[in-house]
This record gives structure tokens, sequence and C-alpha cells, in this order.
């Protein structure tokens, strides 16, 4: 039945936030690793993925966005030798500091495939209203892609502060595993997560993949779960659809 839904369906997805390059953050350590994973993603059906190394974040100590452009060439030309067909880009998943835009200005952040959208990460330790912060970035033309949102409980019971958000631009995006892992320890994220796909909140799934086990790419199982819960059409939307709409820099859709 799966295997029929995802023919019914894209030729392949768009991961827009996977932490795919070697020795850059808590993703893969080297090249094997990397290439480990990036079968993984292929067998997942994805066939287009952003890398999105941390920045600004302590699991991180990237200082020069060039090495984020070096590894991710590294990683392409890896991926030729193995005779593995996976479309790599460029973005980053940058943690929302008091330097955020000292380092914008100075072009230290890449945005998703050189386009106006930021993957944007913020903290879970707190509640605080991102819309000052979403408006620096209109100003300087650009918009927030808000990273696994459903992590910040806090939004369970403040859907005005949501509503604010994505009237300022601000695009969610839904982790896949939040979908479908069933541990205790998810089931807060996972009916959040729920929650902001089935009410029209969400944008795009995608897998934040650290590594081909533990942390692996789940969008194929998502994307199944999509399907039974709100049809084929949004489904294909917030997996591909509308991840393409972001990396061309496009409005993306809503539910």
């Amino acid at each position: 039945m799966e295997q029929d839904l995802y023919n019914q369906g894209p030729c392949g997805f768009v991961d827009i936030h996977c932490h795919c390059l070697p020795g850059l953050d808590d993703g893969p350590e080297d090249m094997p690793q990397a290439l480990q994973l990036c079968r993984a993603l292929i067998a997942d059906g994805i066939v287009t993925v952003v890398a999105t190394p941390h920045m600004l974040s302590p699991v991180s100590d990237i200082t020069d966005v060039k090495h984020i452009y070096t590894m991710a060439d590294a990683l392409r030309n890896a991926l030729q030798d193995e005779g593995l067909e996976l479309t790599v880009l460029v973005g980053a998943e940058v943690t929302l500091s008091d330097q955020i835009f000292k380092w914008l200005d100075k072009n230290q952040l890449p945005t998703l495939n050189n386009g106006p959208y930021l993957l944007l990460e913020l903290p879970s330790s707190m509640v605080m209203d991102i819309s000052p912060v979403l408006e620096q970035f209109k100003e300087r033309g650009m918009d927030c892609i808000l990273a696994h949102p459903e992590r910040l409980g806090y939004l369970q019971n403040t859907p005005g502060m949501l509503r604010k958000w994505t009237q300022l631009g601000a695009c969610l995006q839904i982790s896949a595993a939040s979908l479908v892992t069933g541990s205790r320890w998810f089931s807060r994220t996972r009916s959040l997560a729920w929650k902001l796909v089935q009410e029209g909140y969400a944008t795009v799934v995608a897998s934040d993949a650290h590594d081909a086990d533990v942390r692996g790419p789940m969008i194929r199982k998502a994307f199944h779960a999509l399907v039974k819960r709100l049809g084929l059409a949004q489904a294909v939307q917030l997996c591909v659809e509308n991840p393409k709409r972001l990396l061309e820099g496009d409005s993306p859709v809503p539910l």
C-alpha cells in the first residue's frame, strides 16, 4: 500500500533541512559517514537535499561560510565518484543569537540555495516572541523558515503568537520524525507537529537527518502518514511542491 501511495505522488522528495556535510557539526564525522547518510536519503526517495550545518550553535564551530561550500563540493565529488545521484544544495540551520544580523550583514550565513529564505532555529528553553526579529529580516528582503517549531511546547497554547509570525512571513518546517515517531519522549512533539499541519500552519516537511540510523531520514514514512490524514495533494505540497518553491525563492502555497 505504501509503495502504491508513493507511486501516485512525487517522482522524488525535496529535503530542505539535513546535516549531511562531514566534520562540521553533530552530523557525519567523516566522508564515509556522509556517504552512508546520502545513501539513506536516496533510499528514502529524496532527490534534492539542502546541506544545513548548524551555525551560531554550541554544536558547531564554523567561523567562515567558505568551509560549508568547500565541504559541499567535496561531498558532490564523492557522490559522483560513487555513482550516487543526489543533488546537494547549500544552506545552514542558524541558531537565533544576538550575533545573527552581524554575521548576516557580513555574508557569513548562507540562505537556502542563495535565495531569500534563512533556516532559523529558536531556543526551546524559553518563551519568546520573535516578531521584531522577523521584521528585521523583512527589512533585508528576507523571510525565515522556522526549523522544527513542534519542539517549542509553548506554541501549543499561544496561537496568537504563531499567527503573528506567519503574517510576518515566517514559514514552518516540520521534521518528518516528529510526525511518525511514537515514543513517549516524542509524544508532545508529535501532538504539536500534527496540530500545526492539520491547522494549516505548516509549510514544509524535512528530514533534519544527522545520520543513516538513529537520526535518519523518515520523509517517505511521514509522506504516507500525511496522505492517510490529509490526502495525496497536501502530502505532495508539503514534501515536494513547497520545498521546491522555497528553493526557487517563491512563496509557498498555504495548506
